[in-house]
């Protein structure tokens, strides 16, 4: 099956306070645990970016190590500078990395990327789902400090600060846009 998931943020001691957690190995020890509750040897988990905040590329590959996966899918974000120097040095044909994707899953299009892309309410066919079945996928948008967030139809936020620290899947994704006001 396929997962999609975005800004972890790992290393990144200011997300993990601003996130209520003690420490940012406590943040990563709930995404793993989340995340390999869900997940299986036999699944692909897209990541749409700012997976691993500094350059320790021996951490990289020991948190990556700690997740279950068949295949790891990365789309660059803004603060992935050291995942790319990883995938310029990594071996493992488990992993990609792309600025962005287009894929079909249950008979939708969908669009990955790590930023919001504000023109997919018009291929929605103003959100009836009925006649394109085109979904943008990103993440990228925390929620402000009056925890509101900027909304786009047609698109779903994969961002684990939005999805309880859980990966989704297709059929998370499509009840979340067919419920979209």
């Amino acid at each position: 099956m396929k997962y999609f998931s975005s800004d972890f943020h790992i290393c990144h001691h200011h997300m993990a306070y601003n996130r209520g957690f003690a420490s940012t190995e406590e943040m990563e020890d709930v995404i793993v645990v989340n995340f390999n509750s869900i997940l299986t040897k036999r699944d692909v988990l897209y990541h749409l970016g700012d997976f691993y905040y500094n350059n320790d590329m021996e951490g990289i590959r020991k948190f990556i190590a700690r997740l279950k996966f068949k295949k790891l899918i990365f789309l660059k974000g803004n603060h992935d500078k050291p995942l790319i120097k990883y995938m310029k040095q990594t071996k493992d044909s488990r992993l990609e990395l792309y600025s962005d994707l287009f894929l079909k899953d249950s008979g939708y299009e969908l669009h990955l990327y790590h930023y919001p892309v504000f023109c997919y309410d018009k291929k929605y066919n103003n959100g009836q789902l009925k006649e394109y079945k085109y979904i943008g996928l990103h993440g990228h948008q925390h929620k402000n400090q009056n925890g509101e967030l900027m909304k786009v139809k047609g698109a779903v936020n994969v961002n684990v600060d939005m999805n309880i620290y859980m990966p989704l899947n297709i059929d998370d994704i499509v009840e979340i846009v067919k419920n979209q006001e």
